[in-house]
């Protein structure tokens, strides 16, 4: 969401439909109850076999061909199967040690933590307080 603003796109104009992959594959972890948002570095690792991480760090284009991949297999052909299978297959793998923990909540002056208030140091809004 925050890219479209920052690009200033409009609904309508610049595109037809916002499709979040957060959303599509957020996943209920029935250990603590609750549903789990992991990275797009983490999906495209678990379910791709792509290292964001060892293309650069975070790059724009590799970002975006990663979400184009896991839209095209997927989210395109509404496979709510193929979609589960994947969303637990996210749960079940293990979860590099997160940047915000390398980095103290911060790199470069910037705050990684965009889903949880307990990491936050720059007091900006949350990434479940901007689809209010």
């Amino acid at each position: 969401m925050s890219d479209i603003n920052w690009m200033k796109l409009e609904e309508g104009a610049h595109y037809n439909a916002l499709i979040d992959l957060g959303d599509e594959f957020t996943t209920f972890d029935p250990k603590y109850s609750n549903n789990k948002y992991f990275s797009l570095a983490h999906e495209a690792y678990v379910l791709l076999k792509i290292d964001l991480s060892a293309m650069g760090g975070h790059v724009a284009r590799n970002d975006a061909k990663a979400s184009i991949k896991l839209y095209n297999e997927y989210i395109k052909d509404k496979d709510q199967s193929k979609l589960e299978q994947a969303r637990q297959a996210r749960l079940r793998a293990p979860t590099k040690i997160p940047p915000f923990r390398r980095f103290n909540g911060v790199y470069e002056k910037v705050s990684l933590s965009a889903f949880n208030r307990g990491y936050c140091r720059c007091g900006q809004s949350l990434v479940n307080e901007l689809h209010k």
